[in-house]
């Protein structure tokens, strides 16, 4: 249990370098992406990532999009400053029950982001990390 602690205050502490945007706004996201390079094709790695402050939907929406894709076992990437405690222990558990990686990053999508509401939403997103600034396995 201090270990899953450790992990998610090192998340909240590191992540908001990232993208402050998301973090002043309070916008977030959870989504599913493929990594954008065209060597890879149909064949390129694909992670769901969450953005922008943690609120008790962060773990439903993460549910959710995992029940929509058969709950294939991908890395999470995290990309936020913080949020809800609360929410934050309950998504650390999600993760960990599921026996998921996950990594601190930033992602730089082609096109619309997952956190742009002016775009139609679409899944998976194309974009590739940035800004990896440490894994951490459960």
């Amino acid at each position: 249990m201090l270990r899953l602690l450790a992990k998610l205050l090192t998340f909240l502490a590191v992540t908001s370098c990232f993208q402050p945007a998301l973090a002043e706004t309070g916008i977030s996201a959870v989504a599913l992406v493929r990594n954008n390079d065209v060597a890879c094709k149909q064949f390129c790695p694909e992670w769901y990532y969450i953005a922008g402050d943690i609120t008790p939907a962060t773990v439903t929406q993460l549910e959710t999009l995992m029940a929509d894709n058969a709950y294939r076992q991908l890395p999470v990437v995290l990309n936020s400053s913080g949020g809800d405690v609360d929410a934050a222990m309950a998504l650390g558990s999600f993760i960990r029950r599921l026996d998921l990686s996950t990594l601190v990053a930033g992602v730089a999508f082609d096109g619309c982001g997952p956190q742009d509401q002016q775009c139609p939403p679409q899944q998976p997103h194309s974009g590739r990390i940035m800004s990896a600034s440490r894994c951490l396995g459960s």
